[in-house]
């Protein structure tokens, strides 16, 4: 094992692992014992290591998993690359993406405004050729996708509305975090409906997970503000994911696969993320399978006066087996008309709650009535 293995966890080195095979670290630089790279996942993310051969003396990441100083999948892939060239290929220059820099490293803005536009068009048909994810997200930017409003700028009315209810650092009490949960879940609302009207689903899909994954690094004292903002969230997700462009839904997808288990948000917070990906991004097929099991179970509870449950997130923590079929029926495109002839095969001695459901979601969400169109 290699020494600086010892300060990250098992997955995230086996991802580290990945992404130096699949050749994600690029454009290595080396001055002394600092090494600078940029590393491609769902966007480039920038690493700075301060490394002497074994140890790690300082890291730095730009992806949200670092901001509080852990090792990411990133760190791990520059530290396989470096760890796979000897110290002549720096200095040789034998591997094209490393190489020893002599002087203080070019700004990339410097770099990029010095290019003529050929040089730039043949990189980015490069890039686009070597990597899908990429060439997805340089569709998406031509196609204005993330340029039409100042996201930075909304990002920081987010910021703002978590200090004003903080008491001090990191922490909302339990007086503050309702007041807070409005206010926020007012603000998303407002603001991805505008980006919806837009036609910009990718940057009111951005904004939301941006206001989600802050939520998932912040310690509130809370009586369910948390799942209120993170049901606001989903609905905003559901609706970018449904009528985004096609590179709009790649790009969301392509986020959900990055961070749905890497440790971007808390534990019950990252099993919503999982659910998305499974019930919400699935294919057709995958759809079908997952209607395929509630098949099963529906069949067990033949016999019962009550449908075996299933546990969700977003949809309910026990929601019947039969409800959830319903709800992924209609995803696949059947009318009210098989919804109906379906709920009257499968009724229960209580069959009045399967028939009406919906009551039974109301009471769930009562709190709050949701204005995401």
């Amino acid at each position: 094992m290699l020494e600086w293995e010892e300060y990250f966890k098992p997955h995230i080195l086996e991802r580290g692992r990945n992404y130096a095979r699949k050749g994600a670290v690029q454009h290595i630089t080396k001055q002394g014992d600092v090494i600078e790279a940029v590393v491609a996942g769902s966007e480039y993310y920038k690493v700075m290591l301060r490394y002497d051969g074994h140890v790690v003396l300082e890291s730095y990441c730009s992806c949200p998993y670092a901001a509080d100083g852990s090792y990411c999948k990133h760190m791990a892939a520059v530290l396989y690359k470096v760890d796979d060239n000897n110290e002549d290929s720096f200095v040789q220059g034998e591997d094209k993406h490393i190489f020893q820099c002599e002087s203080k490293t070019v700004p990339i803005s410097d770099l990029i405004g010095a290019a003529d536009r050929r040089q730039l068009e043949a990189l980015l048909l490069d890039l686009s050729v070597t990597d899908e994810r990429i060439e997805s997200r340089i569709r998406a930017v031509l196609a204005g996708v993330s340029e039409k409003e100042d996201l930075k700028g909304l990002k920081n009315e987010i910021d703002e509305i978590f200090f004003a209810y903080s008491d001090h650092g990191k922490y909302i009490n339990y007086h503050a975090a309702m007041g807070f949960a409005d206010d926020l879940i007012t603000y998303l609302e407002n603001e991805t409906n505008r980006l919806f009207n837009n036609g910009d689903y990718y940057s009111a899909f951005e904004l939301s997970i941006y206001a989600y994954v802050k939520l998932g690094n912040w310690d509130i004292d809370d009586d369910g503000e948390i799942s209120m903002i993170s049901n606001c969230c989903y609905r905003i997700w559901q609706k970018a994911a449904w009528n985004g462009s096609d590179p709009e839904k790649t790009l969301i997808k392509a986020w959900f696969l990055e961070h749905s288990e890497d440790g971007t948000v808390i534990d019950f917070m990252e099993d919503m993320l999982q659910e998305f990906l499974r019930y919400e991004l699935a294919t057709k097929e995958e759809l079908e399978e997952e209607i395929k099991r509630l098949d099963v179970l529906i069949e067990e509870s033949k016999g019962s006066n009550k449908c075996t449950s299933v546990f969700t997130w977003f949809y309910g923590y026990g929601i019947e087996a039969i409800e959830f079929r319903i709800i992924l029926m209609k995803r696949l495109g059947a009318d009210e008309n098989e919804v109906d002839d379906f709920r009257k095969i499968h009724v229960f001695p209580i069959g009045q709650r399967i028939l009406y459901p919906e009551s039974k979601r109301r009471r769930r969400y009562g709190r709050r009535n949701s204005t995401v169109e």
